[in-house]
């Protein structure tokens, strides 16, 4: 399925965009991609964590009827939506035992789509290891996040409200040589938050690899891109692949989006 942009005129809202924009990028995306591996969707449990207005997680329902979000916020799904797919508010890390077992154990497919580099570095293990109790030995991971070095990793596109979103590479500046450019182009505290979050947080490819190979889980597929698959449908660019993923440091800097599923290791 041929990927395009999605035109935001098109629509009464940003939340109705924003939904539409979440389901294209599954459907025409990343549905593809783990058909392609072979990835069996039919009839199995699969939860979205970090699952946003809902729309990633309801491209699935063509597949399975056990489908669940969790997101740390309310997002007032509707009820169309609610049919389709069971939403649990609250922090992963303090999940109650009853809530972890309504979507647990054994979940066939577990999404993190863009959200490991909201959770702060020290408490990125604990994080995963979290989730890695939902699933078992047959479970696939779908990991996606944009390398906190890469020209727009501090996510300035979408927070900042002056010209500074379109100023790469904010993410190396010092904390306070940051708060000084804020100010200038006079963004407001909110921005200020946001994009301090994302510096706390710092999440590399190397850190990623790092995590899950500590996590017992190996690779089946990874793809590092110079135009990630959301570009497309945000701004209408051709999806690329980037050849630096094997090359360390021009990776962090040039990489700007990177997507990886995962398995558990088997043992032996």
């Amino acid at each position: 399925m041929k990927m395009k942009k999605i035109n935001k005129n098109s629509f009464n809202s940003w939340k109705e965009y924003y939904f539409e924009y979440q389901l294209k990028l599954a459907e025409q995306y990343y549905i593809p991609l783990l058909k392609k591996l072979n990835i069996d969707l039919k009839h199995k449990k699969i939860v979205d964590i970090g699952c946003g207005n809902g729309g990633f997680i309801s491209a699935f329902a063509k597949y399975s009827t056990e489908l669940y979000g969790i997101e740390i916020k309310e997002f007032d799904w509707p009820t169309e939506i609610r049919n389709k797919v069971v939403f649990l508010t609250g922090d992963l890390t303090e999940m109650t035992e009853y809530k972890a077992t309504i979507v647990g154990p054994n979940v066939k497919l577990i999404i993190l789509r863009d959200v490991i580099e909201h959770i702060p570095d020290n408490e990125k293990l604990f994080f995963l290891k979290k989730i890695k109790i939902f699933g078992g030995s047959d479970t696939t991971f779908l990991i996606t996040f944009p390398p906190f070095y890469s020209p727009f990793g501090l996510h300035q596109q979408v927070f900042c409200n002056s010209i500074l979103r379109y100023v790469p590479y904010l993410s190396i500046l010092p904390k306070s040589i940051l708060k000084f450019i804020l100010s200038i182009f006079k963004e407001n505290k909110d921005t200020l938050e946001k994009l301090l979050e994302i510096k706390n947080c710092k999440m590399t490819i190397r850190t990623f690899i790092k995590l899950y190979r500590e996590l017992g889980l190996k690779k089946i597929k990874s793809d590092f891109f110079t135009v990630r698959p959301s570009h497309t449908l945000r701004y209408g660019f051709k999806i690329r692949k980037s050849y630096l993923g094997n090359i360390p440091v021009l990776r962090e800097l040039f990489v700007t989006g990177v997507s990886f599923v995962l398995k558990v290791k088997n043992k032996s």
